[in-house]
């Protein structure tokens, strides 16, 4: 059993944990592989790499991949190196051209990747294009004949059993609340419930899944095989600098570290506390 679509902190103010911490909970609760889908961004992806390795799970790399106009959204996770690369440079598109299509653009980048989303449209679109895909079941099985069950039979795209989580036990509900308050300016009475997740969306033991999907074992079977094809646990070349455009005469680690110092003494002032400097260090 995977969970897939786990999010952390890092997915702007949607997820309650670390990663540390959900890793942990996801080891607890009997899970073998997690997959950590922040939104339209892999700024968890390191933390999340070594948080796995400590705690004996395979790591799953992926992201939620939004569209900027529409409601569409899919979870992409990386196969291989190939997708990988693909994978960044899709968010790199998404956040910095104005016309980004989730349904056209993804085309361009599929390749190395396992493409899970719940919209019938996207499904049947991409499905002709030859990109692999799966139907994203999150927590529950789904009706026979449910709008995404006839195009996923008809297709042959395989339904899987994707228990998307973003905190880790149920009273941390009201963290999450308040998180997405905090980020729409907003109180939790005029919260919408599709601005947050809803009371279901906690990571429960692989046992409550497999009962869940009894109806479906089928979605349990899949989820298995979609983790055999996802080989890809993590870039083995490390972090990279992004190259300098200008010669500064000094190593791109070391300008970000003075740059890192000017920003702060502007924010917090030029005599920089202990604390302050410490932060920067880490």
């Amino acid at each position: 059993m995977i969970a897939l679509n786990t999010r952390s902190h890092y997915s702007f103010m949607w997820g309650t944990a670390s990663v540390q911490a959900l890793c942990r909970h996801a080891r607890a609760r009997g899970f073998l592989s997690v997959a950590l889908t922040d939104t339209d961004n892999l700024c968890g992806m390191w933390p999340f790499i070594r948080a796995c390795k400590n705690e004996g799970l395979t790591p799953i790399i992926g992201a939620e991949i939004t569209d900027p106009v529409t409601c569409h959204r899919a979870v992409c996770l990386v196969k291989n190196r190939e997708g990988y690369s693909n994978l960044t440079q899709m968010i790199t598109r998404r956040h910095r051209d104005k016309t980004f299509s989730l349904k056209n653009d993804l085309l361009q980048f599929s390749k190395g990747l396992v493409v899970v989303t719940r919209n019938a449209d996207l499904l049947v679109h991409w499905h002709d294009a030859g990109i692999d895909l799966a139907v994203n079941l999150a927590r529950s099985p789904l009706s026979r004949p449910h709008d995404l069950s006839r195009p996923a039979k008809r297709c042959g795209i395989p339904l899987v059993a994707t228990p998307g989580s973003f905190f880790s036990i149920p009273e941390d509900i009201k963290i999450h609340q308040m998180l997405r308050a905090i980020d729409k300016n907003s109180c939790l009475s005029r919260l919408s419930p599709m601005e947050m997740a809803p009371k279901s969306a906690f990571l429960a033991p692989v046992e409550y899944y497999k009962n869940r999907f009894a109806v479906m074992p089928e979605a349990i079977k899949n989820s298995h095989a979609l983790a055999e094809k996802l080989s890809f646990s993590g870039p083995d070349f490390g972090i990279v600098m992004p190259p300098l455009k200008e010669n500064k005469g000094v190593p791109p680690d070391r300008l970000l570290y003075e740059k890192t110092i000017q920003g702060a003494r502007k924010r917090y002032g030029k005599s920089l506390s202990g604390p302050v400097l410490n932060r920067i260090d880490h």
